[in-house]
């Protein structure tokens, strides 16, 4: 065969193969995926215990007065994983990030505490990567994802906001930012306890031979939360105490009234005059008092003392003096 022969069959050959190559590359190929691409869904599960992106029994999850969130699993990276991509079937043929960029991908498990349905305000929630924002319709719940691609330098955080107060969980470690602390102080989020109950008896100058009167209600009830309906978040640092007992305040065979002073009456430790007090009036002549007070968020308890301070009238709004030193009945509120 000769050399010329020879020649035209290679160059033959190589055309072949290189119009074979040219057919298999794709005639569009993608980009990689630009900044602040955002996309959200829900799938199966990501990730298991013990993987590296299991979140579960960490830090990284936010409670507020009527929502939780919690991560379940988190990856991030220039790319989206397999195990993402072949359950969130939005981000199976998704390129890879930008330079300068990383895909943060978020997988949410169910809430460890169920919010009940009356939240009195409206919850937003966002993503915020910069000074960008991507709103959400609810909050995160099982099986919900996220997935944006973010500027290395710049964080990318859930933000859920309910009555005011923001609350942000980092999408990347999983680290809270400007959380209210009194939800995760290991106290429970909502604590109730059943104290001593209220018993008194004085005599006071009443009618030509003296008189007595007592008072004998339920237990002392007290209540710890961060937020109250109609008060709203308790003060920076602070949680609300709710301090709710009955008391007789009248004597209608006598004639008699008597009502509590709000400032003096109950004294909580670590806290100062109520930030609200109401006397609701019940069916035996007397009223149920709730009283609210602001304690220390990182406080494990607090010492109660209920003094009848106050002031007993006749039925013609005259004062009726109390003859005895008024008892304080003493308990304490362990959270």
């Amino acid at each position: 065969m000769s050399k010329a022969r020879i020649a035209l069959m290679v160059a033959l050959l190589l055309f072949a193969v290189s119009t074979e190559l040219d057919q298999e590359r794709d005639p569009y190929p993608k980009l990689p995926t630009p900044a602040y691409e955002f996309a959200s869904g829900t799938s199966g599960r990501w990730c298991d215990a013990g993987d590296s992106a299991w979140m579960r029994g960490t830090e990284a999850f936010l409670v507020g007065p009527h929502f939780a969130a919690s991560v379940k699993c988190r990856f991030v990276g220039e790319s989206v994983p397999a195990v993402v991509s072949g359950q969130a079937l939005a981000l199976e043929d998704e390129p890879p990030a930008a330079m300068g960029n990383e895909f943060v991908l978020t997988q949410f498990a169910v809430a460890t505490f169920e919010p009940p349905d009356d939240a009195a305000e409206p919850i937003d929630v966002l993503v915020r990567v910069g000074e960008r924002e991507f709103p959400l319709d609810e909050v995160p719940g099982e099986g919900d994802w996220i997935a944006v691609v973010a500027p290395l330098d710049e964080q990318a955080a859930l933000w859920i906001e309910e009555d005011g107060r923001a609350q942000g969980l980092d999408l990347r470690t999983g680290d809270r930012i400007d959380d209210a602390a009194a939800y995760y102080e290991g106290i429970p989020r909502w604590t109730g306890q059943q104290l001593a109950p209220l018993e008194y008896e004085v005599d006071i100058d009443y009618g030509p031979y003296g008189w007595w009167i007592s008072c004998e209600s339920g237990p002392v009830r007290v209540f710890r939360d961060p937020w109250i309906d109609g008060l709203g978040w308790a003060p920076e640092g602070s949680v609300f105490l709710r301090v709710t007992f009955g008391w007789c305040k009248r004597w209608e065979d006598a004639g008699l009234t008597w009502e509590l002073d709000p400032d003096r009456a109950v004294e909580v430790e670590g806290a100062e005059k109520p930030v609200s007090w109401e006397a609701t009036e019940n069916t035996w002549d007397g009223v149920d008092v709730v009283a609210v007070y602001a304690i220390p968020e990182d406080a494990s308890g607090a010492d109660i003392g209920i003094t009848p301070h106050g002031e007993l009238t006749d039925e013609h709004g005259d004062p009726v003096e109390i003859l005895d030193e008024l008892e304080t009945t003493e308990m304490r509120a362990e959270f």
